[in-house]
């Protein structure tokens, strides 16, 4: 069992699911500048991420055995690490010597163009399963890069499409908008699109993460007009709530356990870092001087990785 369950197990919460505090989190350092951020975890416990360097720059980053690896970019200035597989694959986006902005996929130590689709110039890749399957979007419109292949996802009557999430199985979970404004959480699945909801208020939702349950989470707008977080399963969309005093909240990823991590935004505007798991709300502290705190994934073991905002910095931290 990982420190950060055995905390849990031990906090009293009342019965209403109020907020606890865990232990805080480990600061993951830079490539040599002065921000950081960690925004995958894979179940090996690698991190994937970005970080200014010593130049002024931005690299996308592997972090690893206690050290953070450069591993760099497409030839321009800037790269965004954004999804890692169990495999140790890394994809995100970066900027190539022409200046555009291309997905890549890096591994056994080399970082490869994906390319965009004909007649486009952007792409960027947001997540990877352990087949190899990647997902991002290009100029708006979902697409995936599958066997050496770009397919665009079918999403009839909208105006636009992301693929945020995949699992081992294929499914991807992720947005859409309509012509009216709306847009509404969505997963592809056996090359159909299904519109997920929202939690009864509005014309918003969209889902950020999935697991191999088929279980998936993100963020919709309620009755009341605030946008909280969202757990759907078999076709039910359920609110996973907000601290005491929040008024926003957001989930972005949702391990094997079901356990989900997001952020919230206090009523004086504080961002805070939240770990969901069933029935209670836990707080993910930040490092000593820290303003606020986002968490962007966690894995089977519950190592959770995020950002801590501190002195005016983004901080790669991971919680374990």
């Amino acid at each position: 069992m990982k420190k950060s369950l055995a905390i849990f197990a031990v906090i009293s919460l009342v019965a209403t699911g109020a907020l606890a505090d865990v232990g805080r989190p480990r600061q993951l350092g830079t490539l040599g500048g002065n921000n950081s951020n960690a925004r995958a975890i894979n179940n090996s416990g690698q991190i994937a991420g970005d970080a200014d360097t010593a130049d002024g720059a931005v690299h996308a980053f592997l972090f690893e055995r206690g050290q953070m690896r450069d591993i760099g970019t497409l030839g321009g200035d800037l790269a965004f690490g954004q999804g890692i597989n169990d495999r140790g694959q890394v994809v995100g986006v970066s900027i190539i010597p022409s200046g555009e902005a291309h997905a890549f996929l890096w591994e056994n130590g080399r970082m490869m163009d994906l390319g965009v689709p004909p007649g486009r110039s952007f792409s960027e890749a947001r997540a990877i399963n352990n087949r190899g399957t990647i997902v991002g979007e290009s100029e708006g419109t979902a697409i995936v890069w599958d066997g050496g292949r770009i397919q665009v996802l079918d999403a009839p009557g909208t105006d636009s499409s992301i693929a945020a999430a995949i699992n081992n199985a294929g499914v991807v979970a992720g947005w859409v908008g309509f012509p009216d404004f709306s847009t509404v959480a969505v997963i592809w699945q056996h090359g159909q699109m299904v519109e997920l909801g929202t939690l009864g208020g509005g014309t918003f939702s969209v889902a950020e993460g999935i697991n191999d349950r088929g279980q998936v989470v993100g963020e919709s707008t309620t009755p009341d007009g605030i946008t909280h977080a969202f757990l759907w399963e078999r076709g039910v969309m359920s609110d996973l709530g907000t601290i005491t005093d929040g008024t926003f909240t957001a989930a972005h990823a949702i391990n094997e356990p079901g356990h989900v991590v997001g952020d919230s935004s206090t009523a004086n505007g504080d961002t805070r870092a939240l770990l969901w798991t069933p029935r209670r709300i836990f707080d993910l502290r930040g490092v000593r001087g820290s303003e606020g705190q986002f968490a962007a994934a966690i894995n089977n073991q519950d190592q959770i990785v995020g950002i801590n905002f501190v002195g005016g910095f983004n901080r790669a931290v991971i919680w374990e």
